[in-house]
């Protein structure tokens, strides 16, 4: 039995995932992730059921694979996280001097 269509359905969505988070699109991801892990998901039925080793063994290699690239994006998503944190820390930092600046100004 040939799994090609879900694969290349996986791999499709897995660089269409990536696109999105490099362009800091994140509105669709979870969506995304979301119908990826039932494809993944079915996948992997579909190759048990089948129960042909070498299609296990495929299988087993794709998805880390996907691991694999999944941790690059988790990567760069970990470390927007801490640059956005950073900004609004400094944000809130300005804008607490400025409210300061405010009140001497007023006395």
């Amino acid at each position: 039995m040939s799994f090609i269509a879900l694969y290349q359905q996986i791999e499709d969505l897995s660089a269409e995932i990536a696109m999105l988070t490099d362009k800091d699109e994140f509105e669709h991801v979870e969506e995304k992730l979301a119908f990826r892990l039932t494809l993944l998901k079915r996948l992997a039925d579909e190759v048990r059921q089948a129960g042909n080793e070498a299609d296990e063994v495929k299988l087993h290699e794709f998805l880390l694979n996907v691991q694999a690239q999944d941790k690059v994006q988790v990567d760069k998503l970990v470390k927007e996280r801490a640059k956005s944190l950073a900004e609004g820390q400094k944000q809130s930092k300005t804008k607490k001097a400025v409210n300061t600046y405010q009140i001497v100004s007023d006395n």
